[in-house]
C-alpha cells in the first residue's frame, strides 16, 4: 500500500493536471496508438457534469489504416466531446468524417493550422469547470 501511494503517473500519458478556473487537463500527448486513444476517450467520458473538450492532431504513421482509424476516432469523439479542436494535417478530414457520421455539430469543431496556434487559442474556448483531453502530438516532419 505504501509503495502504490508513491507511484507517480508517467508524464504526458493520461496525466491529469488542474488548470485555472477548475479546468482539468488530461495530458495524453505522448500517446500514439489507436488503443491508447480509445482509453483516453473512455476516461474523458467518465467525467459527468462537466463540458468535455477534445484536442488532437490525430495519429501519425498509421499507413493504410489512416482513414479507417481516424473515422473511428471521430465517431467515438462525437459520442463524448462537446467541443473538438483539431490541428490540421492529412488525417483531419477523416476525423471530421467520423464526427459528421454521428451528426456532431459543425460549429463545435475548430480547426487550427498548427499546434502552436491551437495551444495559444484554445484558452479562448474554455469555460470554468471544463475537462480537456489533449491526445497525441504531431511533429512538423509530417503532414
Amino acid at each position: 500500500r505504501t509503495g502504490i501511494a508513491t507511484i507517480k503517473p508517467i508524464p504526458h500519458r493520461l496525466e491529469i493536471k488542474k488548470l485555472r478556473d477548475d479546468i482539468l487537463l488530461i495530458d495524453d500527448t505522448y500517446n500514439g496508438n489507436s488503443n491508447g486513444f480509445q482509453e483516453g476517450i473512455n476516461l474523458l467520458n467518465k467525467f459527468t457534469g462537466r463540458r468535455k473538450v477534445y484536442i488532437t492532431p490525430g495519429l501519425v504513421e498509421t499507413g493504410k489504416l489512416a482513414e479507417k482509424l481516424h473515422v473511428e476516432i471521430g465517431e467515438k469523439i462525437s459520442n463524448t466531446a462537446d467541443l473538438v479542436i483539431l490541428i490540421q494535417n492529412s488525417v483531419t478530414k477523416f476525423i471530421i468524417n467520423g464526427l459528421e457520421k454521428n451528426n456532431f455539430p459543425k460549429n463545435k469543431i475548430l480547426i487550427y493550422s498548427n499546434a502552436k496556434i491551437a495551444f495559444q487559442e484554445f484558452w479562448k474556448h474554455l469555460k470554468p469547470g471544463d475537462v480537456v483531453l489533449m491526445q497525441n502530438d504531431w511533429s512538423d516532419n509530417y503532414y
